[in-house]
């Protein structure tokens, strides 16, 4: 009985925490552009000095004709989600509608769901082991950002403060290092790693507010695949050092243009239960 106390403990940790993770890393959106036009290949990577040539050349490796298109689309990927320190492996499936609707559903096994969505509007999360709430605050501001399919194209108006930090070696392999700042509440700078030779992104630093307050999370982004013109990483570390947990996500299907019934976006009746809009 009590290891499994101690296992519900853990496991209720990392999939809050993971909540609180950037979704737009999880889910590959974080390659971004502007509305004016990216940058040529005729720039050298050895050429770029400031942060809007770094995130220019990684939106030309991984957006494509994407970034100059925004086509109206929908994205569903599926995979699992391993949290070590638990002895977990859930089921993890996250879709998006453009231009800002979400759904994500973990699914572990013995101990029930987590749903977190957005229909545009109302952001919002039920889970077995936490029940139903309405995300506000700077969380929904996070959120808002990351259920916008294509809020990364006009970084220039969501991140206005955007510093070059040079290079260097991160793991074996040599850098560019930009630091982003949004507006608004949570105006905390998150910390890009790009790949020098790949042009794409391979970590993210930054600060994500949650149930359990503010935690630095650290993102890594790995096995970069081409699906539909897009580079997509299909598997994501997330690391949150001040609880020793670690999460991996491996995707084993990602697909665009997919139908979706939009009522997965709304609010369930037990989140609206709480906003005071239930029946009865």
């Amino acid at each position: 009985m009590h290891a499994r106390s101690n296992k519900m403990k853990n496991l209720t940790r990392g999939v809050r925490a993971l909540g609180a993770a950037s979704i737009m890393a999880v889910a590959g959106l974080t390659g971004a552009t502007v509305i004016a036009p990216v940058a040529t290949a005729s720039v050298l990577a050895q050429d770029l000095t400031t942060a809007d040539e770094v995130i220019d050349r990684s939106i030309e490796k991984s957006w494509g004709e994407w970034a100059k298109d925004r086509p109206e689309t929908t994205r569903k990927m599926t995979g699992t989600m391993e949290i070590p320190a638990a002895g977990i492996t859930a089921s993890i499936q996250v879709t998006f509608k453009s231009p800002d609707k979400l759904y994500m559903m973990i699914t572990i096994p013995n101990f029930g769901d987590q749903t977190r969505g957005s229909d545009g509007d109302v952001f919002w999360e039920t889970s077995t082991m936490q029940g139903p709430r309405v995300i506000e605050g700077v969380e929904r501001d996070q959120l808002a950002r990351e259920a916008d399919f294509y809020s990364e194209l006009d970084y220039k108006e969501t991140y206005p403060t955007r510093e070059f930090g040079g290079t260097k070696d991160l793991d074996g392999e040599q850098v560019y290092v930009v630091t982003l700042t949004p507006e608004g509440e949570d105006a905390t700078p998150q910390t890009r790693y790009y790949s020098i030779e790949s042009g794409l992104l391979v970590r993210m630093d930054a600060v994500q507010s949650s149930q359990m307050g503010e935690m630095q999370v650290v993102t890594r982004m790995r096995d970069y695949r081409e699906v539909d013109g897009l580079k997509v990483p299909f598997e994501t570390e997330i690391e949150i050092a001040a609880m020793g947990m670690k999460q991996i996500v491996k995707f084993d299907s990602v697909e665009h243009g997919v139908e979706v019934d939009d009522s997965i976006f709304a609010p369930p009746a037990e989140v609206k239960e709480i906003m005071g809009d239930g029946e009865g």
